[in-house]
């Protein structure tokens, strides 16, 4: 049995993937109602009504992040709000923990030049992640520019990025949540 969401292999008492978190739905159409003793733990729920276990939330988030590095270089496109919040958090998380472990540790400068190590690693996905952000809500790469306006652009900016992205295919390819 396989997941329909992710395609991930599922044990036969799976009630849900611990790949993508996805409610595991039989197929005649009925969803596995079976559950493991002392289960009594409920699960959260994810963005498509389904409830998943936290290894799997924390499984989709990772694989969010890592979609972004696979497409490091990938400037043509459009990229879901999920997909570029969830790097912009995850990096900021990162950027958090090296900031904190430059000021609690007696090797500050070790953790400031891994953070900047990791800072130039991260440019070119961020950038691409960017452009292919703007390309969802309808706007040309070279937008991203706006950032360099103080205040405006940037605010400017993240409106667009936060603006959900144009429904069914636009000039830059098809709508990335279909």
């Amino acid at each position: 049995m396989f997941c329909k969401k992710c395609g991930k292999e599922l044990k036969e008492d799976a009630v849900f993937c611990p790949g993508c978190g996805n409610q595991v739905i039989l197929s005649d159409g009925v969803q596995n109602t079976t559950v493991q003793q002392n289960a009594n733990i409920t699960a959260p729920v994810v963005d498509n009504g389904t409830q998943a276990s936290i290894s799997g939330i924390i499984n989709t988030i990772i694989n969010w992040y890592m979609a972004v590095l696979k497409k490091y270089t990938v400037f043509t496109g459009r990229a879901r709000r999920k997909e570029y919040w969830i790097f912009v958090l995850i990096n900021s998380i990162i950027g958090l923990g090296f900031f904190t472990l430059s000021k609690i540790s007696g090797i500050g400068i070790v953790f400031t030049i891994l953070s900047s190590i990791y800072q130039l690693a991260i440019l070119c996905p961020s950038i691409a992640v960017v452009i292919r952000r703007l390309h969802d809500v309808g706007r040309p790469g070279v937008h991203i520019l706006f950032m360099l306006i103080p205040i405006v652009g940037v605010i400017l900016l993240i409106i667009w990025l936060a603006t959900e992205g144009a429904a069914g295919d636009n000039q830059y390819g098809p709508n990335p949540k279909i």
